[in-house]
């Protein structure tokens, strides 16, 4: 220690042990190389570990010259792990550090948004694409869209908004309420957010051979395989209308399965002039339908009504009732934790499936597991039921319904994220009241196994009754 001695020199000294007794911490120390220390001089040592630890930690006059007592108490203070001094000196010299990286990342920010978009607007400029010019700057300045602005690329998408009706003009909500409870599901990063213009063009040009929202299976694969249900279910309800058809997608993602749906009708009976409005609760997702939209809806003759980011359980805060000729959904994420588990927050999923698994493993076993899984299944269906309701509520007098994809109870598929029974939808009573009798129809999915779609029409009456009951809320 400074001051002590006359001829010092550096010896690197290594904690190898720390235990506990009743005088404090006692702690073993030994030369780099495995040389054993002196007993006077690990005595020294603990003599400086424990002034440290009478020290108050907020005591900024502590002798910051004792460099090799600092790094011991730090690693006695941080669960006596060997390892602490170390990080204790990382952390100063982060500290240190800190404003100068600050700086430096918001120089070379600044340089790389600048050269970014002026490269965007030069080709451009010369290539007389003002649309290409939107897309660049909605990629490189990602805040655009947030709350009630929507960007450019939902502006390009005007051009394609002549002839929607008035119902379909939705005023996406100001301020959106985030249930935290419910999976979000991102597609992989090169489908759900391309991270510059060009990865998205690129994408653009061949997201049909790409895997569509981590489902396992390509846009063509999904689309062949949805073909027939959709043709049979969506057709009959967006056809032979004086004014153009609207669908309603409450799981919008990036908008793939709502272009699918309409490529389908469009390919198969030539149907156009359809409105598309949605939402969903990801930003980037709704950033990315608009641009992906805004160069693909014309494709398929498709009107745009409106997309916004939205909690799909609160349809109704900002989507007059009776709107819709179709309300869907391409897929109902389940809740991730229906139980309230603690987790491991830097290993979520895998610490909650872990737990769920263990559940229903368990099951038969325990009877006390018994009453979880039925208080699991019983918070699960009232999710699924607040966001079906929800879409009745916006879907017009004898309109359908659609989920796709359900997916089944947690232990009948411990591989998928957990769901509802196919009974729920014909027993549930609250869902009865807004449905058409007998008009619910189920049907396997052959992409992801022991996954559902259901169909479902609204009740004739429903308008009358929704009159009666605009002071009640949904």
């Amino acid at each position: 220690r400074r001051g002590q001695c006359s001829k010092c020199q550096l010896i690197i000294i290594s904690l190898i042990h720390t235990t506990m007794d009743n005088d404090g911490p006692k702690v073993q120390f030994e030369y780099e190389g495995g040389r054993a220390m002196p007993a006077e001089v690990a005595e020294i040592l603990q003599l400086d570990v424990n002034a440290g630890l009478s020290e108050d930690e907020d005591d900024e006059s502590y002798d910051e010259g004792a460099e090799l007592a600092d790094l011991v108490v730090a690693s006695v203070k941080s669960s006596r792990r060997p390892q602490a001094a170390q990080v204790a000196l990382q952390k100063k010299n982060r500290r240190r550090n800190r404003r100068q990286h600050q700086e430096q990342t918001a120089t070379l920010c600044a340089k790389d948004f600048a050269q970014t978009l002026w490269n965007a607007s030069i080709e451009a400029i010369h290539g007389r694409d003002c649309a290409g010019l939107f897309d660049s700057l909605f990629f490189v300045i990602p805040s655009i869209g947030g709350g009630g602005r929507e960007g450019p690329a939902a502006a390009l998408l005007a051009r394609h908004s002549k002839g929607v009706p008035e119902s379909a003009r939705l005023q996406c909500p100001a301020r959106v309420k985030i249930n935290a409870d419910a999976i979000r599901h991102n597609a992989t990063t090169d489908i759900s957010q391309p991270r510059d213009p060009q990865q998205y063009q690129a994408w653009i040009k061949t997201f049909r051979d790409r895997e569509m929202d981590s489902w396992g299976h390509t846009y063509t694969q999904v689309k062949e395989s949805m073909s027939d249900w959709k043709r049979k279910h969506f057709a009959p309800f967006l056809s032979g209308h004086n004014a153009s058809a609207t669908i309603y997608d409450a799981s919008l993602g990036v908008g793939l399965n709502l272009y699918m749906t309409l490529e389908i009708l469009h390919e198969s009976y030539d149907l156009t002039h359809i409105v598309v409005c949605g939402n969903d609760m990801q930003q980037e997702n709704v950033q990315t339908a608009h641009s992906f939209m805004s160069q693909l809806l014309h494709s398929v003759k498709g009107l745009y009504g409106r997309f916004c980011r939205a909690d799909s359980t609160l349809l109704h805060e900002f989507i007059p009732r009776n709107s819709f000729d179709v309300v869907f959904a391409s897929h109902i994420p389940p809740l991730v934790n229906p139980l309230g588990y603690r987790y491991n927050v830097l290993n979520k999923e895998a610490d909650l499936d872990r737990k769920y698994t263990a559940l229903c493993s368990a099951a038969n076993k325990k009877p006390q597991n018994q009453d979880k899984l039925q208080l699991l299944q019983e918070r699960q269906e009232g999710w699924y039921r607040k966001w079906v309701m929800e879409m009745l509520q916006i879907a017009k007098p004898g309109a359908p319904v659609i989920v796709e994809q359900v997916s089944p109870p947690l232990c009948e598929a411990q591989f998928d994220f957990g769901g509802v029974a196919q009974d729920f939808w014909k027993k549930d009573t609250q869902l009865a009241a807004l449905i058409e009798p007998n008009s619910v129809i189920l049907e396997q999915s052959s992409l992801i196994p022991k996954r559902y779609h259901v169909f479902m029409l609204k009740k004739k009456d429903a308008k009358k009754k929704n009159d009666n009951d605009d002071d009640k809320g949904p």
